[in-house]
């Protein structure tokens, strides 16, 4: 191979790796995106389960209070 064939050769690849680094970069943040989008919702979720059980406690010690006071008022 002369100089100016591995020149030219070794200029494709350079070429083809910053190709294929670019579409790396891409879809590195496509996924990232989704990821938090995701992450996003999750948390959403989480936090209407959290609150859902807190309201369920509650309900059930307000029941366990009324108990008590008609015990009370029973004698």
């Amino acid at each position: 191979m002369t100089d100016d064939e591995l020149r030219t050769a070794l200029q494709q690849r350079i070429d083809e790796y910053k190709e294929s680094s670019a579409m790396e970069k891409q879809v590195r943040a496509k996924r990232e995106k989704l990821l938090k989008k995701r992450d996003g919702l999750g948390h959403d979720k989480l936090k209407r389960r959290e609150q859902r059980q807190a309201l369920g406690r509650k309900c059930i010690d307000l029941l366990a209070e009324q108990k008590r006071l008609l015990d009370l008022l029973k004698g």
